[in-house]
């Protein structure tokens, strides 16, 4: 009996860790750093718990309850990982990095923060509108696969090529990941609020993008920016806030603290999920 119920446990376990494979890589797809490492550390413990039926049913349990739970948190992301998501790399060292958080990086986003800054004053100046959407620890997968791939650093002549209006990618947005640009002409969930307020003015009439710059950061911790096409307007969105009209040094203090020197709390990724 004693020899059937190890048999039973050396199953279970392998079936758990298994399972712990697939969600595990799962999370690294999606950046879900947090609840990857809880997952490990239950794993750990029921591996420990062997021997003690109570303790090893306990985890087992806690450990399946995880899955369960985030597979209904992150439904979108679950059922576009498991119909279309492809090969993984695991030997990326940046993703060990930002694992646990670390940012060893600064000269390069502060390069990246000048460029794009650049790039976005360039096409209000010419009153080319455009919507450019920035990644943080919330994958921006499913938007990036609705679009078109492009891997390209961020400049001026590639995104006026992208925006102008003659170009068939100008409708929708464009994504950053990483300091690079991967995918245009992806659509957002828009924000469908009547009345918006903005510094204590009220809007009642806001365009599709900017509905779009506002409404992505509503269901993602990323940040977007917004060039009016109308009068040229530089508007910044986070948190389903926006700021509008900035100049140049207001939206470089605005990214450099949201992009380079941002620390995004447990409670607020969970909240958004």
């Amino acid at each position: 009996m004693m020899y059937l119920e190890w048999i039973l446990s050396a199953l279970l376990i392998v079936f758990i860790f298994l399972e712990n494979l697939v969600f595990i890589r799962f999370c690294l797809s999606n950046k879900i750093f947090l609840v990857a490492l809880f997952k490990i550390l239950t794993f750990i413990v029921l591996i420990l718990s062997i021997g003690y039926p109570w303790f090893l049913v306990s985890f087992v349990f806690l450990n399946l309850s995880i899955s369960f739970f985030t597979a209904f948190v992150y439904q979108l992301e679950y059922r576009f990982f498991f119909i279309k998501y492809k090969s993984m790399e695991f030997n990326d060292y940046n993703l060990i990095k930002k694992l646990f958080g670390i940012n060893d990086n600064l000269l390069v986003s502060t390069k990246f923060l000048d460029e794009l800054i650049d790039s976005v004053y360039s096409l209000a100046e010419k009153k080319i509108g455009a919507l450019i959407v920035i990644e943080r620890k919330i994958s921006l997968d499913y938007y990036i696969n609705n679009g078109y791939a492009i891997n390209s650093d961020v400049n001026g002549a590639i995104l006026e090529s992208i925006f102008n209006k003659y170009s068939p990618l100008h409708d929708g947005a464009v994504i950053i990941r990483d300091g690079k640009i991967v995918a245009a002409k992806c659509f957002l969930p828009l924000n469908t609020s009547d009345v918006l307020e903005i510094e204590g003015k009220v809007f009642h009439s806001l365009g599709a993008r900017h509905r779009a710059a506002i409404g992505i950061t509503q269901t993602t911790d990323a940040v977007s920016i917004v060039v009016s096409e109308t009068n040229s307007s530089v508007s910044f969105c986070v948190d389903g806030k926006i700021k509008y009209n900035l100049n140049s040094e207001e939206l470089y203090d605005s990214l450099k603290k949201e992009i380079i020197f941002n620390t995004i709390p447990f409670e607020k990724i969970e909240k958004l999920s």
